[in-house]
């Protein structure tokens, strides 16, 4: 059975760890350029502050994957707005439907919490991008009807 549900970052760290790890080892396209080394002090302190908000998804009680965004007042637009930090989905479980379900318990919190735009990004394999540049993500945003 898959339990969805937003939890604290500070409970369940230690078993994100790894599997953070192997979502960068994943995703990451400069991997010798851009070390993962997360500052997890700094987004312990965001947590106590209310600014992360954690959605993980659990199969036989461990973690599948997990949906974090930094929820902030937008400096441009001030409003409130979440900005999705990282996603991860184990390979097991994509086209399931899980993910769908995790994005659908975090935007229901984000509303919650009087969240007006939610921005996403992912990973895409293209290598061509002028000036050097190579395209590595996509953002994509959702008015959460706030």
């Amino acid at each position: 059975m898959i339990n969805i549900k937003i939890e604290r970052l500070i409970d369940c760290l230690e078993e994100l760890a790894p599997i953070l790890a192997g979502h960068w080892d994943e995703v990451e396209h400069d991997k010798d350029e851009v070390p993962l080394k997360p500052d997890f002090v700094t987004y312990l302190k965001l947590e106590e502050a209310g600014h992360i908000m954690l959605v993980v998804a659990r199969a036989d009680d461990k973690i599948i994957g997990y949906q974090w965004d930094v929820v902030h007042t937008n400096l441009h637009y001030s409003e409130l707005y979440a900005v999705n930090d990282l996603m991860y989905l184990n390979k097991e479980y994509r086209g399931s439907g899980v993910f769908n379900a995790m994005s659908d318990v975090a935007e229901e919190y984000l509303i919650s919490l009087g969240v007006k735009v939610r921005t996403i990004t992912f990973k895409v394999e293209s290598d061509k991008m002028s000036h050097g540049y190579k395209l590595v993500e996509h953002v994509h945003h959702k008015n959460l009807g706030v």
